[in-house]
């Protein structure tokens, strides 16, 4: 039987050593009890505590956004920021589009011309050959395919 998570309060929270994570844990997560989605992720080798909100996005998955340390704003704080964002996510916005979007990774032919060629342009006398090369035969089979999509074999067949 699991025992039950204390209430989160700011008294709590500023209290020392009162929240801490259990052993043989890499991380433990305190709800604030409103079902509001906002938690406290505490972590054994830190004293380092920091809010989350946990929410469901447009297509159901579980996703976390840092709100901040508990070190840096209050539990009031935190709860306010999370009433805003569970409100952008109710009318249809990612907090997390963004993000998503810088981590998404580039096709060969954005690579190769946005990257590659203006620095052989620079460098290389024989950069022409490499465009003719690219745009004749490599571009065809790889240029839509994400960089880290194709291996080695892919290319030598």
């Amino acid at each position: 039987m699991r025992t039950p998570k204390p209430k989160l309060t700011q008294a709590l929270i500023d209290r020392e050593g009162a929240l801490t994570c259990p052993e043989g844990l890499t991380h433990y997560e305190y709800p604030a009890g409103n079902r509001s989605g906002l938690y406290l992720d505490v972590r054994p080798d830190s004293e380092i505590k920091t809010f989350f909100l946990r929410y469901k996005d447009h297509s159901g998955k579980s996703c976390s956004i840092k709100i901040g340390r508990s070190s840096d704003i209050s539990l009031r704080m935190a709860k306010q920021k999370v009433a805003v964002l569970r409100g952008d996510i109710l009318n249809g916005q990612d907090p997390q589009a963004e993000a998503r979007a810088n981590r998404q990774v580039m096709t060969w032919n954005i690579f190769f011309n946005d990257h590659y060629l203006p620095h052989a342009k620079q460098h290389k006398r024989s950069w022409g050959n490499d465009e003719e090369m690219h745009r004749l035969r490599i571009s065809g089979r790889f240029g839509h395919v994400q960089l880290n999509k194709f291996t080695r074999r892919d290319v030598q067949q």
